[in-house]
C-alpha cells in the first residue's frame, strides 16, 4: 500500500476513534448524571444545525471535486474545491456563532463549581471544538 494512503487511513481511523471516545464519555456521563439531577438538558443553538448542513454539503462538493479530477475536468474540479473551502469556512463561522449563543444563554465552557449540570454544556464545547479542528485540518490540506 502507498505510504501516503496508509497514513491517510491511519489518521481517519484515529479521528473516528477520538470522536467515538468523546461520544461514549458523553453517553456514560449523561446516563450517570441524569437520574441524580446533575445533568442540565438544553436545546442546542440552531447554528449547530446550520453548521452540520454546511459540512454535509461541503462533503458532497468534495466528492464532486474528486470525480471531476478523475475525469480531468480541471475547471469543475477547481469550482468544487472552492465551494468546499467556502462551505468549510461557513461551518467554522456557525460553530463560533453557536458557542457565542451558548455563552449568552448561560452555558459557559467551564461552569462555576456550584453550578448543577454545567458539565453537560462542556461536552458540547469539547466535541464541537475538536470537530472544528478536524475541519480546519482539512482546510489546511485543501488550501
Amino acid at each position: 500500500m502507498n505510504p501516503k494512503k496508509f497514513n491517510l487511513w491511519l489518521l481517519m481511523l484515529a479521528s473516528v476513534m477520538l470522536f467515538m471516545a468523546f461520544t461514549s464519555a458523553y453517553i456514560v456521563h449523561r446516563s450517570d448524571s441524569l437520574p441524580n439531577g446533575q445533568w442540565l438538558q438544553f436545546d442546542l443553538p440552531v447554528q449547530f444545525t446550520y453548521s452540520a448542513i454546511a459540512v454535509l454539503i461541503s462533503s458532497v462538493f468534495m466528492q464532486l471535486s474528486w470525480r471531476a479530477a478523475y475525469r480531468d475536468e480541471i475547471p469543475q474540479n477547481r469550482l468544487f474545491l472552492i465551494g468546499t473551502l467556502m462551505l468549510s469556512l461557513v461551518f467554522c463561522a456557525y460553530q463560533y456563532s453557536g458557542w457565542k449563543e451558548m455563552t449568552m444563554n448561560g452555558l459557559p465552557l467551564v461552569p462555576a463549581e456550584d453550578t448543577i449540570g454545567g458539565v453537560s454544556a462542556s461536552f458540547v464545547y469539547v466535541i464541537t471544538v475538536f470537530h472544528l479542528l478536524h475541519v480546519l485540518g482539512g482546510v489546511v490540506l485543501l488550501a
